[in-house]
This record gives C-alpha cells, sequence and structure tokens, in this order.
C-alpha cells in the first residue's frame, strides 16, 4: 500500500502565536485528511513552538522542523527537502485555507486532469474593512473565471502562489528553490515554477485566505535592496523569455508599489540603491526609473495635503457654527490648523529636495525631440489600442474601425523644436510583420510668414509591410508643428511596435 502522502504542505513560522493556531485548524481540518504538514519554526521567540508542540501531540500528521532564523525563503526550502507528498503547498502561519475543502479541489482537479500545478482564487482578508475578493487591473489575474488550463505566456503573473499546489517532482528535479532574499522571495519562485510547467490548471473557486492589515511593514535597507534585487531578477527573465507583460509589471512593482520604501535611499543617493536601480534598467531597457519614482511620490504628497486640507475645511465650517457654544472645538481646529501649517512646511521641503533631485535627473534627457504624447499611458481610439512600453517604443494593436488618426506628439510652439532647415529621419524602432497601410503626416512651419504646410505623407503599402525609418526634408522650414500616423479603416495591426524619435541627418 502507498503511503504516500497526497499533499505536503509547508508552513515556515516566525513569531506568529496570535494567528498560528487558526491557521493550522484550517490545514487540519481539510476534507483531504491524507497530508502531512511540515512547520518549519524558524527561530521563534514567543510562544509559537509550544502551540505547535501541543498539535504534534494529538495529530501525527503534522511535523516540527526547528532551525535558527534563516528568513522565511530558506524555511520553505527546509520544509520541500524533508516533504514526501504527491504535492507541494505553502501557507503562511497568519493566513488560512479559505474553507475545508481547498485542498481536496485542488488536488482532484489536479489529478483528473493531469496538472503538474494547479491553483484556485485568491482573497485578502482586512483586519478592519473585511473580505475582499474582487480585483481589477493586473490584480484580476488573483482569480480564474473558468477551470481550464492556462499557459504562462497568456498569465504572466508573479503573486500568489500560495493559492497553488506544486507537483513534487517538478520542484525537485528542476532545482526549484527559494532564493537567499528576505524580500519578494515569492515571485521570483513562482515565475519560474509556472515557466517550466508551461501551463497550470486554474479552479474557479476560492482557495486562500490572505490576512492584511495586521502588521506594518517598514523595511530597513538590506530589505528593500533585496526588493529591488528580486524585481529585477523576474524582469530579467521576463526578458529571457519575451515576457513582455511580467517586464511591464516588474516595473510598475518597482515604481509605484515599492517607491515609498526605494525613494528616501535616491533623495540620499544612496549608492548601493542606485546601482541596483541602474542594474534594472540595464537589464530591460527601461529609463528614468529613478524620475518616476519620485514622481510618483510627489503625487502621492499632493494627495496628501488635499485630503488634510478637506478635513481643515470642514472643522472650519463646524467651527463657524459653534464657536461661541463649543470652546473645545476651537481649540481643535486652532490645533489642526498648526499641525498643518507644520505639514505645509515640511512637505514644502520635501518637495523641493524632490524637485532638486527630478531636476538633476531630468539634465540626463536634454536633447529630446518631438516626445511621444501618451506617456505611460494605453490609449484606445476606432478599434486601435496604443500602449507606451515604457521604453520610448509603442506598440499598436486591433483593427482600425475606420481611418483613425493617432497624434505621436503635442502641438508645440514655433519656438520649440526648430528643424535648423535640415534633413531628419523619423525612426519607427524596427521592422514589423504586419502588413497595412499608414501614412506619417504632421506639420512643418516657417516663422516669417506664421504658417505651415502639411508634411508630405510618408506611405508604406500592403506588401512591404512596416518599415524601419522615413525621410523627412525640412529644408525652408523652420520648425516642427505636430507629427501623427493615419491608419486605413479595416486594417489590422497586430503587435506593431515602433519608436518615434526625430533625428537629424545631416
Amino acid at each position: 500500500m502507498d503511503d504516500t502522502p497526497k499533499i505536503s504542505v509547508i508552513i515556515p513560522i516566525y513569531n506568529q502565536e496570535k494567528y498560528l493556531y487558526s491557521c493550522l485548524e484550517s490545514v487540519l481540518l481539510q476534507n483531504l485528511q491524507d497530508i502531512e504538514v511540515i512547520c518549519v519554526n524558524d527561530g521563534s521567540t514567543d510562544g509559537s513552538y509550544d502551540i505547535l508542540s501541543e498539535l504534534a501531540w494529538t495529530d501525527d500528521r503534522l511535523r516540527i522542523i526547528n532551525q535558527e532564523n534563516k528568513g522565511v525563503g530558506e524555511a520553505r526550502n527546509t520544509g520541500i527537502r524533508a516533504a514526501s507528498g504527491e504535492y507541494l503547498a505553502f501557507i503562511d502561519a497568519d493566513d488560512k485555507y479559505y474553507n475545508f475543502k481547498a485542498l481536496e479541489l485542488l488536488y482532484n482537479k489536479a489529478k483528473y486532469n493531469n496538472a503538474l500545478v494547479c491553483g484556485g482564487c485568491f482573497t485578502i482578508q482586512f483586519e478592519e474593512k473585511g473580505e475582499k475578493d474582487k480585483f481589477t487591473g493586473n490584480e484580476a489575474r488573483y482569480v480564474f473565471d473558468e477551470d481550464r488550463f492556462y499557459t504562462y505566456q497568456e498569465y504572466q503573473y508573479d503573486y500568489g502562489f500560495h493559492r497553488f499546489i506544486y507537483d513534487r517532482k517538478l520542484i525537485l528535479e528542476n532545482n526549484l528553490f527559494y532564493p537567499s532574499l528576505k524580500r519578494f522571495e515569492g515571485p521570483v519562485w513562482f515565475v519560474q515554477v509556472l515557466h517550466k510547467a508551461g501551463k497550470f490548471f486554474g479552479v474557479s473557486e476560492k482557495i486562500y485566505s490572505y490576512r492584511s492589515g495586521h502588521k506594518e511593514n517598514i523595511f530597513d535597507k538590506e530589505k528593500v535592496c533585496h526588493i529591488v534585487q528580486g524585481i529585477t531578477e523576474v524582469a530579467k527573465f521576463a526578458v529571457d523569455n519575451k515576457y513582455d507583460h511580467l517586464m511591464n509589471l516588474e516595473k510598475q512593482r518597482l515604481i509605484r508599489g515599492h517607491s515609498e520604501d526605494i525613494y528616501p535611499y535616491i533623495c540620499d543617493e544612496d549608492d548601493e540603491i542606485l546601482r541596483l536601480i541602474k542594474d534594472f534598467e540595464d537589464s530591460t531597457g527601461f529609463k528614468n526609473i529613478e524620475r518616476d519614482i519620485l514622481s510618483t511620490i510627489l503625487k502621492k504628497r499632493d494627495k496628501q495635503l488635499e485630503a488634510q486640507g478637506k478635513v481643515i475645511e470642514k472643522l472650519n465650517d463646524s467651527s463657524e457654527k459653534f464657536r461661541i457654544e463649543n470652546g473645545a472645538l476651537k481649540r481643535l481646529v486652532d490645533s489642526e490648523q498648526t499641525e498643518l501649517k507644520q505639514l505645509n512646511e515640511n512637505m514644502a521641503a520635501v518637495l523641493k529636495e524632490l524637485g532638486m533631485r527630478m531636476i538633476e535627473i531630468g539634465k540626463k534627457e536634454e536633447g529630446n525631440v518631438l516626445p511621444y504624447l501618451y506617456k505611460d499611458k494605453t490609449q484606445e481610439k476606432d478599434g486601435i489600442i496604443w500602449t507606451d512600453l515604457g521604453d520610448g517604443r509603442i506598440e499598436a494593436n486591433g483593427t482600425a474601425q475606420q481611418d483613425t488618426r493617432f497624434n505621436l506628439t503635442k502641438p508645440v510652439k514655433s519656438t520649440d523644436f526648430k528643424t535648423d532647415q535640415k534633413r531628419y529621419v523619423m525612426s519607427t524602432g524596427n521592422k514589423n510583420t504586419s502588413s497595412f497601410t499608414w501614412y506619417l503626416s504632421g506639420a512643418i512651419g516657417n516663422k516669417d510668414d506664421g504658417g505651415g504646410c502639411l508634411l508630405r505623407d510618408a506611405v508604406v503599402n500592403d506588401t512591404d509591410g512596416f518599415a524601419e525609418s522615413f525621410e523627412i526634408d525640412t529644408s525652408g522650414y523652420d520648425y516642427f508643428g505636430m507629427l501623427y500616423i493615419v491608419v486605413k479603416k479595416g486594417r489590422t495591426l497586430d503587435h506593431v511596435i515602433f519608436k518615434p524619435e526625430i533625428c537629424p541627418i545631416d
């Protein structure tokens, strides 16, 4: 008789006595009883070990492995090496499975479909706000709309590895262990496993409940370095395997997801952090990451000031009404106004410092001509979706529902972008395989008569495909006005990529 457990559940534990019992209850009471539960006590100094010992006494499926503190990634690696189950599952000690049928459902789906990896839907349990199970944007990949196989090429996501089970042989035979990082180790491991599996079976039912809001994440420099290293490692993996969506996702992780953690070190010009950001840029082709992080912080601070201002405004309104009969409210308003004044002074100093830093970074970009209009945005027009890839390239997809024009640049004044009456070349970045008719057009003008004229249309016919560049003769004219592309009705663009750069020929 085969004594191999169907699933080995691996739980890394470090000082989680408050939530550990709830977590273990969600595991040990699963409908699927043929499991082993490997609890790696990673140097806990609270009462976590006592809880483990108590439950191990009554349930021989629970195994305890004690080790000195090495971090969550190494604790999971210890569990992988000790596991004997057909599949591996991972759960953190402050989380729990959504219900008692979770593991049984995943195992049965995996076996029936002969899947190396099988996963379900994710939920987030907030301490005060309750459960979140609806997600938008990139987070929509936390859930599956239907039960079927998904390729990693179509999935391209990096979070939520806890809601999956993994064939143990797949992990061991390919030496797929967690990296020695104290942060972002999970995504690095997850993308490599799903890539190696090639495809996985997705289940449209809730599997995992992630607890949020119960701890404050304050990262020291080592952990911030590990975050940037982990994001860069995933981005490099995406570049090597042509996962463009994943590569752009990592850019957003860096700029938006961890801007608060990174920007103090940018302001301090920390050599190690700046080197790691430079490594990310060199690996992906993305530029100006420092500037984009600082810009994100400025926007956040503006919103904070606006929110604080609204609070003060409401207090002022209330104080006018109750000032005479409620002296306490007046003191509160005065206190809030004093606090706001101090906040404004502090914020002004921060904004000044960030502004100076952005000016320094901005000097690196001098000389750009006719910058792309919709930077960091996706625009849809007349059936064509135009997406800025973040490195100066623009991707176009879709079928034109009518003759449609897409502006490459903002309308500019005659004092901007002078032509010097030279010949220029419009670079599209690279050749593309899609064949379609398109027009590169725009306006150039002469400052003496204050007028302008339409550029001669540059046309590519249906058989030539998408060329690399077009020459623009500006002899006799003093400035550029704007540039745009016209795509004819009915033409289909399939991953057409170009780079709108204007460069002098002579």
